[in-house]
């Protein structure tokens, strides 16, 4: 199969490019790129159950971004076909925990292809987003942990995740029958929650201030002090989401 993304090939059974981590198609079908073909049935019907309230609402949203640490040093190691299973079973990690928590992804991507953009908060409300999130990139640490411990032990390879989270208001403009949410946020905001992300230690997980604020009293944080991130106009203070809290 062709990726509609980047162009690159896969193999029928792989439901991820090993390229760019998008979506693929079935043998002769179109890309399945829509939140609804892997959002769990009862999570979709609570969307679509109270998508009408949230039009033109502002919503106050936690982001969680995850994405693979070198994962572009994998192809390297292994071949293309390993590659997809090895991101087949991340995305389906990520997919889960993220779901657990009723949150929802907005697109299969990161600054390497092979992370996820997910949201808490919208497009199914609830006010204790940023605890969603955290409890979310907790559990999604630990099995990622395992899995990389996993890889480790019979593949030979280093693998892990770096999970980043900010909070901030956006306003949700439109939410599809295909479950797709169009949203309208600050200029810059997603690109922070990125680049958030991307300055996460290998395997750690670092809130913005803004994040911080909302969860400090209930889960453990580690201040890490002024960090300079992309395009942000000043240094942004992040934090260190500790292993207490976690909740199954």
């Amino acid at each position: 199969m062709l990726c509609a993304s980047c162009g690159a090939e896969s193999a029928p059974k792989h439901k991820f490019c090993h390229e760019c981590g998008a979506l693929l198609a079935p043998a002769g079908g179109k890309p399945q790129r829509n939140p609804q073909e892997y959002t769990p049935l009862q999570l979709a019907d609570k969307i679509l159950t109270f998508r009408s309230a949230l039009k033109g609402e502002q919503r106050c949203v936690t982001a969680l971004v995850a994405d693979v640490q070198g994962s572009l040093r994998l192809s390297e190691r292994v071949g293309a076909d390993d590659v997809a299973d090895i991101l087949d079973r991340t995305f389906q990690i990520l997919s889960d925990g993220v779901y657990r928590f009723e949150g929802a992804i907005d697109r299969f991507s990161g600054f390497s292809g092979s992370g996820i953009l997910a949201f808490f908060g919208a497009p199914l409300v609830n006010d204790d987003h940023a605890h969603r999130a955290c409890r979310a990139a907790l559990c999604l640490s630990g099995e990622l942990r395992a899995y990389g411990c996993e890889l480790r032990r019979t593949r030979g390879l280093d693998f892990a995740v770096r999970i980043g989270l900010h909070s901030g208001e956006i306003r949700v403009d439109e939410v599809g029958d295909d479950l797709r949410m169009t949203y309208t946020a600050p200029e810059g905001w997603v690109g922070l929650a990125e680049h958030i992300q991307q300055a996460t230690e290998s395997g750690s997980i670092y809130l913005s201030q803004d994040t911080a604020q909302l969860v400090k009293r209930c889960f453990p944080l580690r201040a890490l002090g002024p960090f300079a991130l992309g395009d942000a106009r000043g240094p942004v203070q992040l934090h260190e989401l500790g292993l207490r809290g976690a909740e199954s």
